[in-house]
């Protein structure tokens, strides 16, 4: 089914609601990194900040660690196999 041929409203309100939660997270990590600065330190802060980052692909770093050359990558990494 297209997009295009659903009812338009109800997309347009579940995306105007997801988008009110995120802009609503913005504040809450703000007021949270700033007393994460407050209570332990600036360096500290930009530490966790940092982790939090990285650590959504950390899975995928380490499924993929050990393959070197894309003939080695599983199938379910490699988006379209050449032809031969």
């Amino acid at each position: 089914m297209w997009v295009d041929r659903w009812r338009r409203r109800g997309i347009l309100i579940a995306s105007d609601v997801v988008r009110a939660v995120l802009l609503a997270t913005l504040p809450l990590g703000a007021l949270a990194g700033g007393a994460i600065g407050e209570l332990f330190g600036v360096r500290a802060a930009l530490w966790l900040s940092g982790t939090l980052l990285v650590l959504p692909a950390l899975p995928l770093y380490v499924a993929l660690r050990g393959h070197r050359d894309v003939e080695e990558l599983p199938t379910w990494a490699v988006a379209s196999q050449p032809n031969e």
